[in-house]
């Protein structure tokens, strides 16, 4: 059997490096995406502890993250 760049061998080798590759980069970019919505989430709730009027007193803590059960499943099944 050939191991040239046609041959079956050949294919299953890049198919797995190329696999390899991607699990790698899937790892690196689901980490930012954790660390970026953790950023969001501080600042959300930070900013919702800072609310003022125009005369600039102080109204109250508002929450401004807020998540649902469907939030949860919508992503569950996105993810999935």
């Amino acid at each position: 059997m050939s191991e040239g760049k046609g041959s079956l061998p050949y294919n299953v080798y890049r198919f797995t490096q190329t696999r390899e590759v991607s699990t790698k980069i899937n790892a690196v970019l689901t980490s930012l995406m954790v660390e970026y919505i953790s950023v969001l989430i501080h600042h959300l709730l930070k900013a919702g502890n800072e609310i003022r009027d125009k005369d600039r007193t102080y109204i109250g803590n508002i929450n401004l993250v807020v998540f649902k059960v469907s939030d949860l499943m919508r992503a569950k099944f996105k993810c999935s």
